[in-house]
């Protein structure tokens, strides 16, 4: 199975068919506006970046979601904090649009469903230490 960009820039595809094509990660990185301390005697804590993911087979169906970083209690976590940006659309057993809303909603379980917070953390792992 290939996936094929469409003349409205949409690749279209099935759950089931994204969910077996996979995704690998294509890149990530930390935001480079980060928020500024309000005073002299107190250090922004929250740190925020960006991933991109692509699909397994031929790498044209691309989705990308920002996220933040926090640390409470010596644990480290990521969080996704946007919707995805993708150009998926994602179709119905017959081939129809099921629309932007859903295929954000399908979208938002698939990313929350995989462990891409690793991948994350070992990307940017001593790019800025």
């Amino acid at each position: 199975m290939t996936f094929k960009v469409s003349k409205d820039a949409y690749v279209r595809c099935t759950y089931a068919a994204l969910q077996s094509a996979g995704l690998v990660h294509r890149a990530s990185g930390l935001d480079e506006e980060w928020p500024r301390a309000r005073s002299v005697d107190i250090c922004s804590t929250e740190i925020t970046g960006y991933t991109e993911w692509v699909d397994r087979i031929d790498g044209a169906v691309t989705i990308g979601w920002d996220w933040q970083m926090r640390a409470a209690a010596g644990v480290v976590t990521l969080r996704r904090t946007s919707d995805p940006r993708t150009n998926v659309m994602l179709v119905d057993v017959c081939g129809r649009d099921i629309g932007p809303a859903k295929t954000l909603d399908s979208l938002s379980a698939l990313v929350d469903a995989f462990d891409w917070r690793s991948e994350v953390r070992r990307s940017l792992h001593g790019r800025y230490e």
